[in-house]
């Protein structure tokens, strides 16, 4: 405008049919949570805006998060960089998640990280427990890793112990 002010519109200020979220975004505007943002809705808001909002993915009743509008790339869980019980390892890999050390880890648990954490964390195998080692959830889950003293062969326990004290000489 001739005031220096500039158009609502296209600075974001006033929302119409345009450039709301419902519009610009379908894709985002189909995660809008159904109850947590009161009367607000994706037709109220421009896909730019940094209001911060509630948002819902259809993958899981726990992928809930509050969020910007703007900058959204998708469901933080579903990503793995936010965990929840659905998606945590103890729920997607069990079998990984047995391995976890009971004690090592502090407080940190199965429940805490996702298949694709990069957080190094201390394992115990199934079949011997003395054999102990760090690792990266992501590498046991994504690259299939598994206890680097039994890693030769699948073996019975009792050959793993037999083998194993054969590598203390």
């Amino acid at each position: 405008s001739s005031s220096g002010v500039g158009c609502g519109v296209c600075s974001g200020k006033i929302v119409v049919e345009s450039t709301c979220l419902l519009t610009t975004h379908p894709e985002f505007a189909k995660e809008w949570h159904p109850t947590k943002n009161g009367r607000l809705t994706p037709h109220d808001v421009s896909g730019g805006s940094d209001r911060l909002v509630w948002w819902k993915c259809d993958a899981a009743d726990d992928h809930e998060w509050r969020g910007p509008v703007g900058g959204r790339k998708g469901c933080p869980f579903c990503s793995r960089h936010r965990v929840a019980a659905s998606n945590s390892l103890a729920t997607t890999h069990l079998n990984v998640a047995e391995e976890w050390h009971p004690s090592k880890n502090g407080d940190l648990t199965p429940n805490d990280v996702v298949s694709g954490s990069n957080t190094l964390v201390w394992w115990q195998c199934s079949k011997n427990e003395t054999h102990e080692w760090r690792a990266i959830p992501t590498s046991r889950t994504n690259q299939q890793t598994g206890c680097p003293f039994c890693h030769l062969t699948p073996q019975s326990r009792q050959e793993l112990t037999i083998t194993f004290e054969l590598m203390l000489f």
